[in-house]
């Protein structure tokens, strides 16, 4: 539906004329929407400022602090005015917000009786004003509409002092909480029942849900955090994954290429590569070597992995749950550990090294002969 003949005056106060809605402002965003409808011009009214319906046949008018327009229901709006009946969008129930068609012959409405005249027009509709009436009728209209959820949350963050350098690269859901001084960098998702406190860091291209930052921890780039907390002073990451159930204590390290899922690991400790650390409760200032692996999974259960305070697990080590190892034990690197260690022994469990004289370059040779009979087949 275009309409050529509709006059246009919009009424907004100015903090929300430059306030910005999916990148554009609210001045930009209503020029757009109302153009859609109608080639003639569109007249912004500065809120003390009379409104005059002398010079035009319809008019309208937007009051108070009016932060969406939806096009469908200005469709609706227009319909009204159509069939001869007078319309009223986005009302709210202090009644100093409103779209209306004024009638051509209707004296000029002075700045500061708007809501009452308003009032007087039309029967306006109970609506909670801390809410917005918008209408979803297909994708684009529901990013409109995500899009101003998301803006508005961020305002709401930024207004509380969190730190965040390109706010249009990030995203924050309603029910996320981010105390002052926590610092977000740009393309982080934040989701669900997630805490950041103050001093608390997520870097670029991290994604959380349900998960709890704890002050000064930070989260490098690139990391997965679902259900799970971090202790004060901890860091997690580059590309590290934490699953439901990880609660990481004071100052743990969890570094690049890590995965963890339901488990604790106590003050201090640190896993900084290639590890998987599932069903585990790993003590204070525990070291875990590049490529540990606990092997909690027989097929039909899962089991538990504990290890006291101040383990060191030597690289490339596989721990075979159940398996408990005890206070300052030590386990060589590449060892399948299958069977409880005593406190502070030294586990080694790999076969023995034997070194044959000479023999790499028989193996050359008989590779060499290998490949030749290949190609000449």
């Amino acid at each position: 539906m275009h309409i050529t003949n509709l006059k246009i005056q919009v009424r907004v106060t100015e903090e929300w004329l430059a306030w910005p809605i999916a990148g554009l402002t609210l001045r930009e965003r209503l020029t757009r929407v109302l153009q859609s409808f109608s080639e003639a011009p569109i007249a912004f009214v500065e809120p003390d400022t009379p409104i005059s319906c002398t010079d035009h046949s319809d008019y309208l008018i937007l009051g108070g602090a009016f932060p969406f327009l939806s096009r469908g229901l200005l469709l609706q709006l227009c319909e009204g005015k159509k069939y001869g009946e007078p319309r009223v969008a986005f009302p709210d129930k202090n009644q100093n917000a409103g779209v209306a068609f004024l009638p051509a012959n209707h004296a000029p409405v002075e700045a500061d009786s708007f809501p009452a005249f308003l009032d007087r027009l039309f029967d306006l509709a109970d609506i909670d004003n801390q809410h917005c009436l918008q209408e979803v009728t297909g994708p684009v209209s529901l990013s409109s509409v995500n899009q101003y959820a998301f803006d508005r949350k961020m305002a709401q963050v930024l207004r509380e002092g969190a730190i965040i350098p390109v706010p249009h690269q990030v995203f924050i859901e309603e029910t996320v909480t981010v105390e002052a001084g926590a610092v977000i960098a740009p393309n982080v998702y934040l989701g669900g029942t997630t805490y950041l406190a103050t001093g608390a860091r997520v870097e670029m291209g991290s994604v959380l849900r349900d998960a709890v930052v704890a002050f000064g921890a930070q989260v490098k780039p690139y990391c997965v955090l679902e259900k799970c907390k971090v202790g004060a002073g901890a860091a997690v990451g580059p590309f590290a994954h934490l699953r439901e159930g990880t609660d990481l204590g004071e100052d743990v390290k969890v570094g690049n290429f890590v995965e963890t899922k339901k488990a604790t690991l106590g003050a201090g400790s640190k896993a900084s590569h290639l590890t998987y650390l599932g069903d585990a409760v790993i003590g204070r200032h525990c070291n875990i070597g590049a490529g540990t692996i606990t092997c909690n999974y027989d097929g039909f259960s899962k089991h538990q992995t504990e290890l006291g305070e101040g383990v060191f697990i030597g690289s490339g080590s596989q721990l075979v749950a159940p398996v408990t190892l005890g206070d300052g034990s030590y386990v060589a690197a590449g060892s399948a550990v299958t069977h409880d260690v005593p406190a502070n022994a030294l586990a080694v469990a790999r076969s023995k090294q034997a070194n044959k004289e000479d023999r790499a370059e028989t193996i050359r040779r008989m590779a060499r002969k290998k490949a030749a009979r290949t190609d000449s087949e």
